[in-house]
């Protein structure tokens, strides 16, 4: 009917338990100083794999060097280029194994699974810049 793209990984009637093992191992070998959480998620209609970043590298950041974005609380967060490549690096890794023949003119979606990758904000080491951000400001003011 559509013409499907296929991960350079994909195994037709491989389980999505089993491509979060698998993408949990390469994972750890392709951003080894990282941490994740792979998860899935069956529903109606369709399965997730979902990657949340847990820890990153000491010495990264997670937002911009601007301390202002730290001046109120309800500010959303501005990520670094660095957290966004990694992120986009995660979920490239949880597609190797995906097919997408979704149309989306049509409204039709094809696909093995939905694929997330995402910063899970109670690292320690995001903590740890926060309160490092909020003294500054305390300071600075």
């Amino acid at each position: 009917m559509y013409e499907r793209s296929y991960g350079i990984n994909y195994q037709a009637g491989m389980d999505i338990k089993d491509i979060a093992k698998e993408v949990r191992k390469m994972l750890k070998a392709e951003m080894p100083d990282f941490k994740f959480a792979v998860r899935i998620e069956r529903f109606a209609g369709g399965q997730s794999l979902n990657i949340g970043i847990k820890e990153v590298p000491a010495g990264f950041r997670f937002v911009r060097e601007n301390p202002k974005d730290f001046e109120r609380d309800y500010r959303p967060m501005v990520w670094t280029e660095e957290l966004r490549d990694a992120q986009e690096k995660a979920r490239a890794i949880g597609l190797r194994f995906n097919y997408d023949g979704s149309e989306i003119q049509f409204d039709y979606f094809d696909v093995n699974y939905y694929c997330h990758a995402f910063v899970e904000f109670q690292s320690p080491a995001y903590e740890a810049q926060r309160e490092q951000e909020q003294a500054f400001m305390k300071v600075a003011a």
